[in-house]
Formats: structure tokens, C-alpha cells, sequence
């Protein structure tokens, strides 16, 4: 059975969907699983029904002037139906297999590193223990989605070749059988060309190396004098929702036309040298033997690339396997959870739950153990009996690699292998949400981790996706502010706003206006009213956009509703800056737009910044893992002021993972603070988390 390579496999797509579990990432799975297996199956179809096609146009060429002359009106039959057969390959064939793989081409380099990066980050400590590096995941994608376009011409170029060898055998037959010279000769030519071409092949090979030097300098290149910012920057990688899908459909159908007057010339063209010893009447053996050499080397010369391709399908398959061995070694490992051991612990929690007495609203913690550490040199982190109130924030005190984090992530379901007679809130174990999924919408781990993301399209995201559990949409909505002093705010700083929103405005004047508003679009379909709301907070600064999407919004809903969402627009814009600037005093707008990952933002206020939209998201429980880290007392108690609010608003479960705790912090707010737990360590060297009894404060 023919095997394609430098595609990826089945096996990998069922590893893959063991880890991932948030609904964007299943569906990015499952589109790559889908134009994989697509392009797998048209490129066998081709590389058979492209074999027939150039086997039957060398035959034809050899008998077309021999012994076996077949009347004009039999060969112009044969030759109508050959063409037409060869029509439909290039239409129902070739151009699916074509598109099918510019599409996986277009989806790997563009969403599988995001993919990767995802898992990687997520499973990160699974991994830590065996690489010291991690893999540069856009390099993968990258040699992926070269691999998924040479493995279409690569085997494109064996099934010319495959062709010609039958031809070339069946000649040798009726030579055997008929012993005339002219199939002698055609064979010999065909044997010669081929041998010429085998040495062309192996001294190719040789510079290989020296080309793929060549590509790893044009690729520095290019990244040097590309746009940095990645065509996904959100904390989750909407695919569905982005217009990624409307400029990869652009892009693939320009490909796939350049792919079609490509194929005319190289696959069509060639067949018309059948009829030219009929046109010009000539009966010259030398007209055959011309031919088949043309063609035989047209076919064969012409893919000179399979060198190349093959170097890419290579480097794929090593590729594939490194990511195979990652994946292996996260499924192996007991860190994270992944959503196939979540369903182990699920069923295993049901077996032993017993339903807590305590009926005050809080996180229960009973008989909670886990085993920390590598091999040789493991500690037991335990928690006899704990409640964390909710409605306040709680602090677990300790010190660097003691385990805080660790705990911080048992009690939001990112470890597993922990054992506990109850982890819940009332009378709801965590272990009992019906999905990994489910379970991480509400129990959230908030510390320093990789996102390639600005402020601006990670707050866009809660906005579009979640706005009844985003904090933000709930101040907004009880944010007041006169007409005047929201303008004030857009035009003193008109450098930013001037060639998209203020631009707006000035054409939109009365929109305004204190006139009676009519719109139930946010009651009626609260979906699409978030889901434009989100995309013009995102866009606010891309001047084509943020037009467009005004004007769309305009089209579809009326004027009614486009003064309730510009209206909402404008609220959300200040508040959402002002939010930031209490986590990040130095901001300006521009630092809203200002990509995560990259400078100018230092490792503080990256930190900051993910602590001030981590805190937008509604959660049963809220842990923090060292936010006052590197930061000043002013900023600290802004941070925990924050999280007080987030408490008491969504009565939830939150919890501060740090060294220190800020003396006047505790003054100012007593009455916010919940349970002050610390590390208490046992003759045995294991570690007991409990209330702590003499508190420690940094003055």
C-alpha cells in the first residue's frame, strides 16, 4: 500500500486530541486532521491516473508512425477521449488535490505553531524534566507546510516517472514480440535518458546541503523584514470567529490559478505532440524517436526540483517524529492534567467522594496529598484540612520552590495525580465538572506563562466570547460619564484616535446625541452584539477595519443600534485604559496595541498586564501566583484592591502565592482578607500547608 509522507499522520491527530481541550483548539485539530487526510488520499489518486496518462502519451508516441498505424479516424476518436480524459484529471484531480493541499499548506504554517505553542506552554513542567530547550514551534510549521506542497510535487514526479517505465516496458514488449527497430530505439533512448537522469538526481543530492543553507538565510531574511505581529494574537486561538478564513481562501484561490496555467503547460500541452506527425504528415521514424526523447526528457528535466522536495518531505518525517516523541512524553508523564487523565480522576473521585458538611460558601480542602519533585529528591505536599472563604482574598505565604504554585495549581485542576478526600466548593467536588474544559472556565491560575497577545486583543476576546462572566462588560454598564467628557477623552488624544475613530465620529456627529435610542439587538441576539463589539475594541486603531466594521454594523442594524454600540465602544475604550493604568502607571494607548511577548514591555510589566486581564474573567476560584513580584507598594495594593473587587462581585474563591504580603495592604483592608495559610515542614522533610499562626509582613 502506498504510503505519503511528509504529511501529517492519523497517529499524531490522536495524540494531539488526548491534550487539547479548549473548543478552539479541537476545531483547529480537526480542520488540519481534515485537509491532512484530503490532501493524503488526492495525491494517491493523482499519482495512479497521472502514471495512466503519461504511460498512454509515450505509448502514443512510439506507435503512432509504426507498424500499427491505426486509421485518422480511429486515432482522432482515441485522441478526443484521451484529451477529455485528461481534462477530467485536471479538473476533478489534480485541482482538488491542489487546493486540498494549499489549504493544510496555508493552516500548519499559520495555525500549527499556535497549536503547538499552546500545548507546550501548557504542559510545560510535564516537559521541563526532559528538555532543557524547547522546539521552535514556527520552525516545525514551518517545514511542515513546506513538506505538505513538495510531497504534492514529489510524488507528482513519481507518477511521470512510473509512467514512462511502463510505457517504456510495454515497448520493449512489442519489440519483443513484433522486432522492429523503431521500439528498440525508443526504448534505448528512453533507457539513456533515464540513466542521465538518475546521475542528475544522485549529483543533485550532493548539493542539497549547501541549498538548504541558502533557505535558512533567504528565511532570515524574510523574518527580518516581516511583520512580527502573528496572525492569532489571542490568549485562545478563535479560528472560527477570526477573518483568517476570508484571506485563506483569497490566497488559496490565487495559488490554485497559478497551479492551473502551471498544469496547462506541463500537463496538458504535451499531449498535442501526438497529433503533429499526423498534421505535417510525416512518416520518419527520426519524428518518433525526436519525440519521445522531448518528451521523456521534458517530463523528467523538468521536475529538476524533486531534489529539494525530497530533502522536504525528509526533514517533515524527522520533524513528525520529534513532535511524536513530545507528545509522548506528556502523555507518559504525571504533571498536568490532560483531558483523558481528567477523566480518569473523575471516575476514580466518584468512587471515594464523600459529600462535605460545611455549608459556608468557600473552597474545602480535606486529606489533599501530592508528590512533588524529580526522582530522587521528592517531597509530599499535604493539606489535612482547609477552607478557604469565599468573597475575600486569601494568602498561601512561602518561600521560593517550597511548592506554592504547585498547590495553586492543584486546586485549579492544572496537576494531576494528587490525591484528596474532597477538593470543592459546598458540595461540589472540582473533580465532578462534566470536562477538562468546563472545569478551566471556572478555576483560574493566573502567573507569568507565553502569550503572543497585546492587552488589547486579549480583553477583545472576553468581550466576544464571554461578556455575561466579563468584569469589564459589568463596570461598563454601570460606568457613568457625560457626552462632553467622553469626547474630551478621544480628542486629547487625537494622535492615536484621528485616522480611524475620531475620523468616524466627525462624519457620525449625531450619533451622539441624547436622542430616544430604540436598539434590543444586545437583548435580543447578545451574541452578534458582543461578538461586533469585541471586533471594533480590537480594531479600534486599524483604520480599513474599524470602518468597515462600523458600515457593516450600520447595513445590518440600523442607526439605533449603532449609538448603543459606539456608545458602549467609547465607555469600554476609557475604562479598559484606565484599568490598565492602575497595573501599569507608564502605559500609554499605544501600549494597549503592544505585542506581549516583545519588547518594550519588561518582564514586570508583562507580568502586570496579564494580572490586570486575568482579573476581567468571572471564576468559581482565582489563584495568583506572585503579583507583587518586582512591584512597588502602590501598585501592589491597586492589584489587591482588583482582586478584592473580583471577590466580593463574583463571590468567589480567590487566593495571593507569595513570599511576602505588604503591611499596609493588610492595614487598609483587613476586612477583604480571608485565610493567611503557610508551609509548615515535618522531620520527615515533607511539607504541611495550614492556617498560619504568626504573620510575617514586608514594611
Amino acid at each position: 500500500m502506498m504510503t505519503i509522507k511528509g504529511i501529517l499522520p492519523k497517529e499524531q491527530f490522536d495524540k494531539l486530541g488526548k491534550l487539547v481541550f479548549f473548543r478552539e483548539e479541537r476545531i483547529i485539530v480537526e480542520e488540519i486532521r481534515t485537509w491532512s487526510l484530503k490532501s493524503r488520499n488526492l495525491i494517491k489518486i493523482n499519482f495512479y491516473v497521472n502514471s495512466i496518462i503519461v504511460f498512454i502519451i509515450f505509448v502514443s508516441l512510439v506507435l503512432i508512425n509504426t507498424p500499427i498505424s491505426l486509421d485518422i479516424n480511429y486515432a482522432t476518436w482515441i485522441f478526443l477521449g484521451f484529451i477529455l480524459f485528461a481534462t477530467f484529471n485536471l479538473f476533478f484531480i489534480y485541482l482538488k488535490e491542489v487546493h486540498s493541499v494549499n489549504n493544510y499548506h496555508r493552516i500548519i504554517r499559520d495555525l500549527y505553531d499556535n497549536l503547538l505553542k499552546f500545548i507546550f506552554d501548557y504542559y510545560r513542567l510535564s516537559l521541563a524534566e526532559f528538555l532543557p530547550n524547547f522546539p521552535d514551534t514556527k520552525e516545525i510549521s514551518e517545514d511542515l507546510g513546506r513538506a505538505g506542497l513538495s510531497s504534492c510535487n514529489y510524488y507528482d514526479t513519481l507518477s511521470e516517472i512510473l509512467g514512462i517505465i511502463s510505457g517504456c516496458l510495454l515497448i520493449l514488449v512489442l519489440f519483443i514480440l513484433n522486432n522492429h527497430p523503431t521500439y528498440a530505439i525508443s526504448v534505448l533512448i528512453t533507457l539513456t535518458i533515464l540513466i542521465f537522469y538518475a546521475v542528475f538526481l544522485y549529483l543533485g543530492k550532493k548539493y542539497s546541503q549547501a541549498q538548504q543553507v541558502y533557505r535558512n538565510e533567504a528565511d532570515n531574511f524574510d523574518l527580518a523584514f516581516n511583520d512580527s505581529q502573528p496572525l492569532l494574537v489571542k490568549t485562545q486561538i478563535n479560528y472560527e470567529n477570526s477573518v483568517y478564513k476570508k484571506y485563506l481562501k483569497r490566497v488559496v484561490s490565487y495559488t490554485d490559478r497559478i497551479n492551473i496555467i502551471s498544469e496547462l503547460n506541463s500537463g496538458l500541452l504535451p499531449a498535442f505532440l501526438l497529433f503533429l506527425p499526423m498534421v505535417f504528415n510525416v512518416s520518419n521514424p527520426a519524428v518518433v524517436y525526436l519525440l519521445v526523447g522531448l518528451f521523456v526528457s521534458g517530463k523528467l528535466f523538468g521536475k529538476s526540483l524533486i531534489i529539494s522536495h525530497k530533502a522536504d518531505i525528509d526533514l517533515a518525517e524527522k520533524r513528525i517524529k520529534d513532535v511524536d516523541h513530545l507528545l509522548n512524553l506528556i502523555i507518559r508523564t504525571n504533571s498536568e492534567i490532560t483531558p483523558l487523565r481528567y477523566k480518569k480522576m473523575r471516575a476514580l473521585a466518584k468512587r471515594y467522594l464523600n459529600k462535605t458538611s460545611q455549608q459556608e460558601n468557600g473552597l474545602t480542602i480535606k486529606n489533599l496529598e501530592y508528590v512533588s519533585g524529580r526522582t530522587g529528591q521528592k517531597n509530599l505536599i499535604k493539606a489535612n484540612k482547609l477552607f478557604i472563604p469565599a468573597g475575600k482574598v486569601s494568602f498561601l505565604i512561602g518561600e521560593s520552590g517550597i511548592g506554592k504554585s504547585i498547590f495553586g495549581r492543584i486546586v485549579t485542576l492544572r496537576y494531576a495525580d494528587f490525591k484528596a478526600e474532597y477538593l470543592g466548593i459546598n458540595d461540589f467536588d472540582l473533580r465532578m465538572f462534566p470536562s477538562l474544559e468546563k472545569a478551566h472556565e471556572n478555576l483560574h491560575f493566573s502567573g507569568l506563562r507565553n502569550i503572543t497577545t497585546s492587552y488589547r486583543n486579549a480583553v477583545s476576546v472576553y468581550i466576544k466570547n464571554c461578556p455575561q462572566r466579563c468584569l469589564l462588560i459589568k463596570n461598563t454598564n454601570s460606568f457613568r460619564i457625560s457626552t462632553d467628557e467622553l469626547l474630551e477623552f478621544f480628542y486629547l488624544n487625537s494622535e492615536y484616535y484621528k485616522d480611524t475613530l475620531l475620523e468616524f465620529l466627525k462624519s457620525n456627529r449625531k450619533l451622539l446625541s441624547k436622542a430616544k435610542r430604540k436598539s434590543e439587538l444586545r437583548k435580543r441576539d447578545p451574541k452578534i452584539y458582543y461578538e461586533y463589539l469585541g471586533l471594533m475594541f480590537k480594531n479600534i486603531n486599524i483604520k480599513g477595519v474599524f470602518l468597515q466594521l462600523t458600515k457593516q454594523f450600520l447595513e445590518k442594524f440600523g442607526i439605533d443600534e449603532q449609538r448603543e454600540i459606539i456608545d458602549d465602544l467609547l465607555k469600554i475604550e476609557i475604562f479598559s485604559f484606565k484599568h490598565l493604568l492602575s497595573y501599569i502607571p507608564e502605559a500609554s494607548l499605544y501600549f494597549m496595541d503592544a505585542v506581549l511577548s516583545e519588547p518594550p514591555i519588561s518582564q514586570g510589566q508583562r507580568r502586570r498586564v496579564l494580572y490586570a486581564i486575568d482579573v476581567l474573567l468571572e471564576g468559581k476560584v482565582f489563584v495568583v501566583d506572585e503579583p507583587f513580584s518586582n512591584l512597588d507598594e502602590h501598585t501592589s495594593l491597586n492589584i489587591f484592591r482588583d482582586l478584592a473587587r473580583y471577590a466580593r462581585e463574583y463571590n468567589s474563591v480567590v487566593f495571593i502565592l507569595d513570599q511576602k504580603m505588604f503591611k499596609s495592604i493588610y492595614t487598609k483592608h483587613k476586612n477583604d482578607f480571608g485565610l493567611v495559610m503557610s508551609f509548615s515542614k515535618s522531620a520527615d522533610g515533607n511539607y504541611l500547608i495550614e492556617p498560619t499562626q504568626n504573620m510575617q509582613f514586608v514594611n
